[in-house]
């Protein structure tokens, strides 16, 4: 995976206190927890994501830690898809709960976030920089029921 174009479509999608720089998206690359989903639009990277897992004693839990689809190619589905594909991927791995933080004015993002499941579970004051607040939303049992 080209790290330089997945920056790019960061740079483009985001201010730049708040993208992924190529050598932490090659660091995210290469970590075996992340799990990394690319878009593509007639043979051009147009959105990727990027989730997290995190195996504790008895479940899993995941974390959506990024996502950007170009501008150009906004509109089209492709964050839907991109979520999609991702949240089937952690269900197939057995994870039970997954966050994610998002910009709280991002009203886009929330909804889509809300159509499959997600809800709010804190304010973050200041979580994108001095004045610009996030909200942390949470899918599925945060503490999940274990058999004995």
């Amino acid at each position: 995976m080209d790290a330089g174009r997945l920056a790019e479509i960061e740079r483009e999608s985001f201010p730049a206190e708040q993208c992924f720089t190529p050598r932490r998206i090659r660091g995210l690359l290469e970590n075996p927890r992340a799990l990394v989903h690319v878009a593509e639009r007639d043979g051009v990277v147009a959105g990727w994501v990027v989730s997290l897992v995190r195996t504790h004693q008895r479940w899993r839990t995941g974390r959506l830690y990024g996502i950007a689809v170009s501008p150009t190619m906004s509109g089209r589905g492709i964050g839907r898809i991109l979520v999609t594909r991702t949240l089937e991927e952690l269900t197939r791995r057995g994870v039970v709960s997954v966050a994610l933080e998002v910009q709280s004015d991002n009203e886009r993002a929330i909804g889509l976030y809300r159509s499959f499941g997600f809800t709010q579970a804190a304010y973050l004051p200041d979580y994108y920089g001095a004045g610009v607040p996030g909200i942390r939303m949470l899918r599925g049992s945060a503490t999940p029921a274990v058999s004995r």
